[in-house]
């Protein structure tokens, strides 16, 4: 997966997916960084890191120059599950 954003503020999310609405399979979670509420947006899920190396390259400028994050599925997972 990549990450593409982590936001203490809802409403950060709310703009990012709206700026971004052409950028294909967003989706976005909610976990407690530092016993606050966090959000995280990251983009689809890909076979493997050469796969979502790819994709990066193919997203709006604007946002690899934001160093979007290539993660695996299991670590997202796990962050959602000990919420």
């Amino acid at each position: 997966m990549i990450q593409l954003l982590g936001a203490k503020e809802w409403k950060t999310v709310e703009t990012f997916v709206n700026r971004y609405s052409g950028v294909k399979n967003l989706a976005y979670y909610r976990m407690a960084r530092h016993g606050a509420p966090w959000y995280v947006v990251v983009q689809a899920s890909y076979p493997n890191h050469d796969a979502a190396s790819a994709a990066v390259t193919k997203l709006p400028q604007a946002l690899q120059k934001q160093g979007p994050w290539i993660r695996k599925a299991e670590a997202i997972q796990e962050e959602i599950k000990n919420q």
